[in-house]
């Protein structure tokens, strides 16, 4: 009955990737639901890639979307860019001697004229590392465009509907039917209904770093009752100091000043966003918990990939990391656990931002994690396996390839191994490994 008591915290859950590494470790957070459950979402999930480049950052999902997919199925993706006429609507509404200054006077509160005379192109592939263009993108298709706003919140509606829950019950019961046998009919599917949000970013570039705070504060406002996560990358210290490397480090410190600000008591979060006719004032904190993570220990002595500079093996291999213990918190049942062993404390704790004994600042401690996994991807082994049994057949048919063939008796041999190997091997799934090593 494990599995069914790890089903039962589960709870409607929507993860929002802010730039490549948000959207990468989102992405594979998916494909490892996937390979678990054999769908790439739950009724009551979502998962979000909010990019500022126009196409897909190369960042290729599995299982691809594809026509015909439910909702709750695909890889969405929310292109926040800014176009040449963008540009020149900015600049018209920050001209105080436009007739159309007092249209979105949110953005004049914020935003330097001279940040956006001074361009000529538009911001359709980045946000340049400029936390001021990233939050800029957000703002430009937060009501209009991609409406961003909007699209989240009908998302958190849509998740928490009480349908919702009937419709992951149903799969949750296929798919430990298909691992178990016949599930008991007496188990009750009964999630929490707390609403889980997880944004993801880096905050060494333009676009994470400019919208993290902003959407955080606009998903607080949202009137369900939910904890806000975030899990952000930022520069170790040997990155930090190197001078080649000051626009990064100067992105991420902004940041986390912000954060830092904004978690405190008695702070208030005031703006007005596009389209809103009067201001948004929030006493409250942007995340419940934050998680800060980085390529390599302060030292190098410990490194994700093959270099402790986040070059783009070292943000997969990072995403990768992040991915995994994600999706033990979220579907493994080791959400509890890894609470109990957080080093740092919640932002609503007695002990948060409590003065150190000697000196000044704070406690000068961080949560971090490791994680290391095997994995066997059965469902696209198996629709390869498939796919090259159907040429085999399509080949012979049109005789292309004679029958008994060297090639062809490899597949059939390689397709056996498959099917052996996925009776043997993934009994267990994902999961029950996972629990195993934390027995240990």
């Amino acid at each position: 009955m494990e599995e069914l008591q790890i089903m039962n915290q589960l709870s409607p859950t929507l993860v929002v990737g802010l730039g490549s590494f948000g959207g990468i470790t989102v992405s594979h957070l998916r494909s490892l639901l996937y390979e678990e459950i054999g769908e790439p979402g739950l009724p009551f999930f979502r998962f979000v890639h909010i990019s500022s480049h126009k196409d897909d950052e190369n960042i290729k999902p599995q299982p691809a979307n594809h026509a015909g997919q439910k909702d709750w199925e695909k890889f969405h993706v929310l292109h926040s860019v800014i176009s040449l006429d963008d540009m020149e609507t900015l600049r018209t509404l920050l001209n105080h001697q436009s007739p159309r200054a007092d249209e979105e006077p949110g953005w004049k509160d914020w935003l330097d004229p001279e940040l956006i005379n001074m361009c000529d192109s538009a911001y359709i592939a980045g946000a340049g590392n400029s936390r001021m263009i990233g939050k800029s993108c957000l703002w430009n298709n937060f009501t209009a465009k991609e409406a961003i706003k909007t699209r989240l919140t009908d998302m958190v509606t849509e998740i928490t509907a009480p349908d919702k829950q009937v419709e992951t019950e149903l799969v949750l019961r296929n798919y430990l039917d298909r691992k178990q046998g016949k599930v008991n009919e007496k188990f009750s599917f009964s999630p929490a209904k707390k609403l889980r949000v997880y944004i993801i970013s880096t905050l060494c570039g333009g676009t994470g770093s400019g919208m993290f705070l902003d959407l955080a504060f606009m998903l607080r406002q949202e009137g369900k009752e939910k904890n806000i996560f975030g899990i952000f990358s930022i520069p170790d210290m040997n990155t930090a100091q190197d001078t080649h490397h000051a626009r990064i480090t100067a992105n991420a410190y902004s940041a986390l000043i912000e954060l830092d600000y904004y978690s405190r008591d008695n702070t208030v979060f005031e703006t007005q966003f596009p389209g809103d006719q009067i201001a948004t004032s929030i006493k409250d904190y942007p995340f419940d918990y934050v998680q800060l993570v980085s390529p390599s220990s302060k030292g190098s002595r410990f490194q994700i990939g093959t270099s402790s500079i986040a070059d783009e093996n070292g943000i997969k291999a990072l995403a990768t990391m992040c991915a995994t213990s994600l999706f033990f918190e979220l579907f493994g049942g080791a959400g509890t656990e890894k609470a109990g062993i957080w080093c740092n404390y919640p932002a609503k704790s007695d002990q948060w931002r409590k003065p150190r004994r000697m000196g000044t600042g704070y406690i000068q401690t961080l949560s971090t994690f490791g994680a290391s996994t095997a994995h066997y991807p059965k469902y696209r082994i198996a629709g390869a396996a498939a796919c090259l049994q159907i040429q085999d057949k399509l080949f012979e048919w049109l005789g292309m390839v004679t029958t008994g063939s060297k090639l062809s008796d490899k597949k059939k041999r390689n397709y056996q191994e498959i099917q052996t190997g996925w009776k043997k091997l993934p009994e267990n799934g994902l999961l029950r490994c996972a629990n195993k090593d934390s027995q240990k």
